[in-house]
């Protein structure tokens, strides 16, 4: 073979493994914008509420549960993956009460704790990189994903969601909405 086939072929063979190599997904910048855990920014509902059962009620979820925050969200972007982790931990309520029931209405004598806990699922983000789209294989109705989750701008995260809350007026379904700001972008 002469020169000239050599780098003819040398060429098309790195064409091909250039162009074979391309990601569907860009890891790296990924990780570099999103990857971390995020704390709340707002927590805020569609109505006023009185969770903390002082008689003032709030739409804005941080001046009613104290631990609020503590809750908080942490996006997992690994390497060679089309599939991420999304796990938000958020504060749901947990009664004592004699009977150990959850009540059907309000009862001062009943007292309401709240524990972090998460909703896991896999998530991808979208080709505009405006929202994550969360799935899972298994329905776990005590830990529901959002409505919907969205990248803003300043690439802080927006997370909607449903939620039925026990307040001084009985139960009120909520829709809630939390922004998220990262504050740790390594694990």
């Amino acid at each position: 073979m002469n020169k000239l086939t050599i780098v003819f072929y040398s060429l098309a063979l790195l064409s091909l493994m250039t162009s074979g190599c391309k990601k569907d997904y860009p890891t790296d910048e990924f990780q570099q914008k999103y990857n971390g855990k995020y704390a709340i920014v707002s927590a805020t509902v569609n109505k006023q509420v009185d969770v903390n059962f002082d008689g003032v009620a709030n739409t804005e979820l941080l001046k009613e549960i104290a631990t609020l925050k503590d809750s908080y969200l942490e996006l997992i972007i690994r390497d060679n993956v089309k599939s991420y982790v999304f796990s938000q931990f958020w504060q749901n309520q947990f009664f004592d009460s004699v009977d150990e029931k959850i009540p059907s209405i309000y009862d001062p004598s009943i007292i309401v704790n709240y524990v972090n806990q998460a909703t896991v699922s896999s998530f991808t983000i979208d080709q505009e990189q405006s929202k994550l789209i969360l799935s899972r294989e298994n329905i776990d109705s005590s830990f529901p994903l959002p409505d919907s989750v969205e990248i803003l701008p300043n690439q802080n995260i927006k997370v909607r969601m449903s939620k039925s809350l026990y307040t001084s007026s009985g139960w009120q379904n909520v829709a809630l909405t939390v922004v998220y700001e990262r504050f740790i972008d390594q694990f």
